[in-house]
């Protein structure tokens, strides 16, 4: 009886750490689905397509990409992952907005590619204590894996905002045309 015990203990201790590991390459895989779809449309808009906006007091184009990235560096440091020194990228909540002013598609496009790396890195390096542990933001609360994932919607959010953007300005998204 004690030898099916703890088979069954690490039978099921494993499979906690197999979906563990799941858990991480499927938010790799949604943080590089947005990644390359947000890339492709900074890519393909032109000055004034990147400086424009649907309102006063809305963001710009250029402005929904840089703060994508931002946020992809910045946000994880609530799950304890630090902004890598050396990034172009926003240390403090309030460095944020200045970060949002930078219309160079090189740039945005390199600050779009770090910023994803540091989120599949930032997910691929979180134990599975952390994944389970509770924590909040921004008013709500759930496990470090539900935090992840709302990452992964934040980035899908603006995917979508920015087809729109293209659209209007008559850009088809170039993986659809």
């Amino acid at each position: 009886m004690k030898k099916v015990l703890t088979l069954l203990a690490l039978v099921l201790l494993t499979g906690q750490t197999v979906l563990a590991q799941d858990v991480r390459t499927e938010l790799a895989a949604d943080y590089s689905a947005s990644e390359s779809k947000l890339a492709a449309m900074a890519g393909a808009l032109n000055a004034d397509q990147l400086a424009w906006r649907p309102g006063e007091g809305v963001r710009s184009s250029a402005e929904v990409l840089n703060h994508v990235a931002g946020a992809n560096y910045f946000l994880p440091t609530m799950i304890g992952c630090a902004v890598p020194e050396a990034a172009d990228a926003p240390h403090s909540f309030g460095d944020m907005q200045a970060y949002d002013t930078v219309t160079d598609v090189a740039v945005i496009q390199s600050r779009i590619a770090g910023s994803f790396e540091h989120l599949r890195s930032c997910a691929a390096g979180l134990s599975d204590e952390k994944l389970a542990n509770g924590m909040e933001w921004f008013g709500m609360s759930g496990s470090g894996q539900a935090f992840m994932y709302f990452l992964a919607g934040h980035t899908s959010e603006h995917v979508g905002q920015l087809i729109a953007y293209l659209r209007v300005n008559g850009v088809v998204p170039p993986w659809s045309s």
